[in-house]
C-alpha cells in the first residue's frame, strides 16, 4: 500500500521504509483532523507558549500549507502522567525536508528540519528527546540572554515560576539557588499532591548571598533553563548539549534581528520565545560600532549577561582606549566601578587626562581615610 500523499516521492519511500515507533503514520482523515485542530488552536496563542503577534503571523500560514504525516513515539513527561507525542510534518515550501514538532501545538516556526534520511531522522529525534536527565555539569553548552526588566515584563521571579509550571516545553520541576545541581528525582509521575508540595519546599530554597535564581528542566531534551534575578533585570541562562546548527533558526534570527541559539534543542528555544532576546554578542556589536546611545544600560546589561569577567574587562578596556569622548569614558568607568573592576580603574587613573574624571577616580580608589 502506498502513502496517500502522492508527491513528493520520498514520502512514499519513507512510508514503506519506516514503520517503527518513531513513525505512527496518520491516515488522510486523521492528518486532516490534526491539522484543523492545530490551526484552530493558533487562532489565539496556546496558553503553554508565549507567542507574540509577529510570530503568530509566521505560524498560521505555515500550519495552513503544511501536512502532518506521522506521530513520533509516546514520550513520558517527567512531571505528569499524561504522555505526549511529537508530529512529523511536510511543508511544501521545503519539498526535500521533513519537519519535527515536539507537540501537536508546538510553534511551527520552531519545527526541527531533517532530510528524509534514516540516520539524520534518528539524530534529530535523539537531539531533541532525551530518555534520561543529564547531570547539570554534563551539559556542555552555555548560552545567556537578557530577558527584560521587571518593569518591561511586568513580572517578578515568582511570575516566571508560575508561567513555567503551565508551559509544555518546561517541566514543573524547579529548584532555587541553594542547589548547583538538579535535586529532583528522575521522575515524579504518580506522586500525590502532598509529596510534590514537600519536595517543592525542599528544592525551592534560595541561598542568602547568592543571586536569586530558579532553574527548570525542559520537558523533552531535559536541558536546564535558569532565570536569574539581577538588579539590572532578568537573565536566562541556558545549559544544553549542542545539536547541529539549524538553518531555520538562523533564518528566523535574520528575519527579526534576534540571537536565539541555533544549536539548542527546540524545547529550550520555545521556552524563551517571546521574551526580550539581548545577548552579549548583540551589545558588543553595537558598542564596537560606536553606537553609544544607550551606553549605560548596555554596559549594565552586558555585565550580567557576560559570565566571563575577564572578557567583560577586555571589552571595557577596548572601548576606553578607542574613545576621545570624556562622557563615554566616564560612563564606562562607572560600569567598571559598579562591577568591582578596580584593575581597570587603576589603569585609567594612570592615564586619564580629564581633571574631573581623574579626581573622581582618586576618590573611589584611595582608602577613605587617605582622601
Amino acid at each position: 500500500m502506498n502513502h496517500w500523499l502522492k508527491e513528493p516521492l520520498w514520502i512514499d519511500e519513507l512510508f514503506q521504509r519506516r514503520k517503527d515507533d518513531l513513525f505512527d503514520w496518520l491516515s488522510e482523515s486523521a492528518s486532516h483532523d490534526l491539522k484543523a485542530t492545530a490551526i484552530e488552536l493558533y487562532q489565539e496563542p496556546p496558553a503553554e507558549f508565549l507567542v507574540p503577534p509577529f510570530f503568530m503571523d509566521v505560524i498560521r500560514p505555515r500550519l495552513e500549507r503544511s501536512v502532518p504525516l506521522a506521530l513520533s513515539r509516546v514520550h513520558q513527561n517527567i512531571t505528569f502522567e499524561s504522555p505526549t507525542q511529537g508530529v512529523w510534518w511536510f511543508d511544501p515550501e521545503f519539498p526535500d525536508q521533513l519537519w519535527l514538532g515536539l507537540l501537536d501545538t508546538f510553534p511551527a516556526l520552531l519545527w526541527v528540519p531533517a532530510l528524509p534520511d534514516d540516520a539524520q531522522i534518528d539524530a534529530v529525534y535523539s537531539n531533541n528527546f532525551s530518555s534520561v536527565k543529564p547531570v547539570v555539569s554534563d551539559l556542555k553548552k552555555n548560552f545567556r540572554m537578557f530577558a527584560g526588566t521587571p518593569e518591561q515584563l511586568q513580572m517578578e521571579l515568582e511570575n516566571f515560576e508560575n508561567h513555567y509550571v503551565l508551559t509544555s516545553p518546561v517541566s514543573s520541576h524547579m529548584w532555587g539557588s541553594e542547589f548547583e545541581y538538579d535535586p529532583w528525582p528522575e521522575s515524579t509521575a504518580g506522586w500525590n499532591q502532598i509529596d510534590m508540595i514537600v519536595e517543592y519546599r525542599r528544592c525551592m530554597v534560595q541561598r542568602p548571598g547568592r543571586v536569586r535564581r530558579t532553574s527548570f528542566r525542559t520537558s523533552f531534551s531535559k536541558s536546564v533553563l535558569t532565570v536569574e534575578e539581577h538588579p539590572e533585570g532578568f537573565v536566562f541562562d541556558l545549559r544544553y548539549n549542542s545539536s547541529p546548527v539549524t538553518q531555520h533558526v538562523e533564518a528566523f534570527n535574520a528575519l527579526i534581528d534576534t540571537d536565539y541559539p541555533t544549536d539548542a534543542p527546540a524545547d529550550l528555544v520555545a521556552a524563551v520565545l517571546g521574551f526580550r532576546n539581548i545577548t552579549a554578542q548583540q551589545i558588543t556589536k553595537l558598542l564596537d560600532a560606536g553606537d553609544f546611545e544607550f551606553l549605560w544600560s548596555d554596559l549594565k546589561t552586558l555585565g550580567v549577561v557576560e559570565p566571563n569577567v575577564v572578557a567583560y574587562e577586555r571589552r571595557l578596556r577596548r572601548w576606553l582606549q578607542n574613545s576621545d569622548d570624556v562622557a563615554v569614558r566616564s560612563t564606562i568607568m562607572q560600569a567598571a566601578y559598579e562591577f568591582g573592576l578596580d584593575t581597570v580603574l587603576y589603569e585609567c587613573w594612570m592615564t586619564e587626562t580629564d581633571p574631573e574624571l581623574s579626581a573622581w577616580l582618586g576618590r573611589v580608589l584611595l582608602p577613605q581615610e587617605a582622601v
